[in-house]
């Protein structure tokens, strides 16, 4: 997705950026490699100089406006399947300021020349963990998980595999802080019942196309319980919905109640081409 500087972006930054609306940037989210990546693109004029001073011209430009792009660029960003990033920072300018201050923070930088070196183009790097996430974990306590004293055939899992059915891949929308409700539409799992240091480090839920990779096993571990999503749920659906006696199996026993506290879910799709 290519955005120059504009609209909503202005509201943002100081004056000095208006002279700056040839500058385009790009932006991705890759959910499976829990990476957000923008991509400035300045074009190159003779006044920057030879290479070395267009280059060292250009990331400085880059440097003083990344912050403002790193927040409109988020902006677009399904946190919940109820608003974006920047429906949420309109309501909470708190928010706003700690989303700026991860701007300062990606993990890694570097610039390229085009071919006929015409524009120069610089990309940050952002880790969605703990980066891009910790902006918005602000609980210390968790919320109580579900329980249910009542009587389900369980044993003991090491984690949470919940895999998406082909035809509900192409509605399904990714978010930060996607929710799961049986099919009954009780609450099962919330972002808030989380241990807020587990958010930090892996998210609520990992996001793959495979069951069997190194990142779900080490989310969750060699015994997981595996759930097919019955259905999708939200504004934007990036809620799953799974089957009622699949969610009892985790609400009837501590341990795999515990398994929600730490976050050790994670969501199997193939995300669109």
């Amino acid at each position: 997705m290519k955005r120059k500087i504009t609209g909503f972006l202005l509201v943002l930054v100081s004056a000095s950026l208006l002279g700056a609306q040839s500058l385009t940037y790009e932006h991705s989210m890759d959910w499976t490699g829990d990476l957000f990546q923008i991509t400035i693109t300045i074009p190159v004029t003779p006044q920057m100089g030879s290479p070395a001073s267009a280059r060292s011209r250009g990331e400085k430009m880059a440097e003083d406006r990344i912050e403002a792009i790193f927040i409109d660029a988020l902006g677009v960003i399904q946190l919940n399947s109820r608003e974006t990033v920047q429906e949420a920072f309109l309501k909470d300018p708190a928010l706003l300021e700690r989303i700026s201050l991860a701007a300062e923070k990606p993990g890694r930088i570097y610039s390229t020349f085009d071919q006929g070196m015409k524009n120069l183009q610089i990309t940050y790097q952002y880790p969605l963990f703990p980066t891009v996430i910790s902006p918005f974990v602000n609980h210390t306590r968790p919320n109580p998980i579900p329980s249910d004293i009542r009587f389900q055939p369980t044993t003991k899992f090491t984690g949470i595999i919940i895999y998406l059915q082909d035809h509900q891949a192409g509605g399904f929308k990714p978010s930060l802080f996607p929710e799961l409700y049986d099919d009954q539409m009780q609450l099962l799992v919330s972002p808030w019942m989380m241990d807020p240091e587990a958010l930090r480090k892996w998210g609520s839920v990992a996001y793959d196309s495979t069951p069997s990779s190194a990142k779900v096993f080490q989310r969750t571990g060699p015994y997981p319980l595996h759930i097919l999503v019955k259905g999708l749920y939200g504004k934007e659906p990036s809620d799953l919905i799974i089957s009622f006696e699949d969610a009892q199996k985790i609400r009837t026993s501590r341990e795999n109640r515990e398994l929600i506290r730490q976050g050790k879910i994670a969501v199997i799709f193939s995300p669109p081409e």
